[in-house]
């Protein structure tokens, strides 16, 4: 929620609760108004106080998910994001190396909290655009590059000798996986 929408939220509240004194002192007029409003007020207090240990709580206790593919964790609410949550598994899991990230978006979110209402017609032109991406296993690790930037095979050859071979030949299984990539029809 936006803070403006709180701020509105808080003034009108607030308006009713005093408009519900002036009732209850016009159907009730031996209650006093501002005894009902002090009545009100110790009611929204203790809320208040209770919705303070609550988030307390909240914030001290620590948080389980089941991952597929990588296991049961148990995370301080502290890093109760998922920005956090990516960060750490990357760490631990990973050394610090990229991963498919759907488990723990899965995890994380649960059910499928956002609703689509319309999609932007760009939507289908970037999500081909993403489809034309040339994606390799070597040596255990995810090795992408867009098809368009990538002038010709021998350049994709070269790329990936450097980087992950140091410069030595490629060995026969990767040459075979960049071959098949390259010629692969869409």
């Amino acid at each position: 929620m936006k803070v403006d929408k709180i701020i509105w939220w808080t003034i009108f509240s607030g308006i009713v609760g005093v408009l519900i004194c002036v009732y209850i002192h016009y159907r009730c007029p031996q209650i006093e108004t501002w005894k009902a409003f002090d009545v009100l007020e110790t009611i929204l207090g203790y809320v208040a106080n209770l919705a303070i240990v609550a988030a307390a709580l909240r914030f001290i206790l620590k948080k389980n998910l089941n991952i597929k593919g990588i296991g049961k964790i148990r995370i301080s609410q502290t890093y109760d994001n998922i920005q956090d949550l990516t960060n750490l598994i990357s760490r631990y899991f990973y050394e610090g190396k990229n991963f498919h990230r759907t488990p723990v978006l899965d995890a994380f979110y649960g059910e499928n909290p956002m609703r689509v209402l319309e999609e932007d017609p760009e939507y289908k032109k970037f999500s081909e655009d993403a489809s034309n991406l040339i994606k390799l296993n070597i040596k255990g690790e995810e090795f992408v590059v867009k098809r368009s930037a990538v002038r010709s095979l021998e350049a994709l050859l070269d790329a990936v000798r450097w980087m992950h071979f140091k410069g030595e030949d490629i060995d026969k299984e990767t040459r075979s996986a960049i071959y098949t990539e390259w010629y692969k029809i869409n």
